[in-house]
């Protein structure tokens, strides 16, 4: 057979699996070339940090003065709500306490509240203080600043454990669930002639979940062991892993039944994985490299289940700390559900 025969057969080939051929050479291209986007800078120059006054004296050109210094290194913005509340559920990263007439003799003394438990913005809260420190100078002010830890301080591997245990929730509901549907087609094809595609689906995406609680303890046991703080076996922190878990399975097995088992599902669930790890800042605070990886991750679900995750684990906060964030979620995976069914529908006869 000669070489030309061989070119032609690849190229119809090719034509046939067209979806996969675009994915691979279009799709994950394009994904990994704009992951490069997003790691803009390597301090956190884009985390919002709130500035509030200490009393209601503190007047708004004050607390714009403030601003002004702080925006070259951050993204501020006044605040007057529950500082502590803001600060646990990570709305902010930082807090500057502003005194009244700061720039006349009195001086004054500002305070940077930081929590404890984000292990990745210790280092940036202190230049913030150096920063803020030398702007006051500038502006001709004896005004002193202080920095005040909120909460209990975190070691790093501490902190990162519940990163651990959400990044391998995402493996498994992107990944390890379809595959299990790809290696049971011929006992799903059957299983259809009794019962619907969704309900095999969700009965396995049921037992799955049920099955967590064996990665749950391991960590746990883990934490333990370190000597750690972390509590992994809280109601809000298995709620939210297991909810992670659901709406993920269900979207890639949406995705696995609308590409009819085919390596084109594999690649999308590859690229959702990939895309969930790098966008949804699961170990550094939004803002921390740009402002565009910021916006992402405030879209996406996964970021806000890893932030809850992670400070049920690590931080003394109420049960009903992120109520909002997790009926949102919910919300977010009855959209999942309804992609199952849609792509079910789509692909029985």
């Amino acid at each position: 057979m000669k070489k030309t025969a061989l070119l032609k057969k690849e190229a119809f080939s090719a034509k046939n699996r067209l979806p996969t051929v675009l994915i691979l050479l279009v799709l994950l291209p394009a994904v990994f070339a704009g992951a490069a986007l997003v790691f803009e800078d390597v301090l956190p120059r884009d985390s919002p940090i709130a500035v509030v006054p200490s009393d209601d004296t503190v007047t708004d050109d004050e607390l714009e003065a403030v601003e002004g210094v702080l925006s070259a290194f951050s993204e501020p913005s006044t605040y007057d709500g529950d500082l502590d509340r803001a600060l646990e559920r990570e709305r902010f990263y930082a807090a500057v306490e502003v005194p009244p007439e700061f720039a006349d003799d009195a001086g004054g003394t500002f305070v940077v509240h930081v929590h404890g438990s984000v292990v990745p913005f210790d280092e940036p809260s202190r230049i913030i203080v150096s920063v803020l420190d030398s702007g006051l100078r500038g502006l001709g002010t004896d005004a002193s600043v202080e920095r005040n830890v909120v909460g209990d301080e975190t070691e790093l591997s501490e902190y990162l454990l519940p990163v651990l245990l959400v990044s391998l929730v995402l493996v498994l509901g992107l990944t390890y669930v379809p595959h299990e549907l790809r290696r049971e087609r011929g006992a799903v094809e059957r299983l259809r002639l009794e019962t619907s595609l969704v309900s095999v689906v969700v009965a396995k995406v049921a037992f799955y979940s049920v099955l967590l609680v064996v990665p749950v303890a391991v960590f746990h046991l883990a934490a333990v062991y370190l000597g750690y703080d972390a509590v992994f076996v809280s109601l809000p922190a298995v709620a939210f892993l297991v909810v992670t878990f659901v709406y993920l399975s269900f979207l890639s097995s949406a995705v696995t039944l609308a590409t009819d088992f085919g390596a084109l599902g594999r690649f999308v669930n590859v690229s959702l994985l990939f895309g969930a790890v790098v966008l949804s800042n699961l170990v550094y605070p939004v803002g921390f490299f740009s402002s565009l990886r910021r916006d992402f991750a405030r879209l996406l679900p996964t970021h806000y289940s890893a932030l809850a995750v992670r400070s049920h684990a690590t931080k003394d906060v109420p049960a009903t700390l992120f109520a909002d964030v997790f009926v949102a979620i919910l919300a977010f995976t009855t959209l999942t559900f309804v992609a199952l069914v849609a792509a079910a529908r789509r692909y029985e006869p």
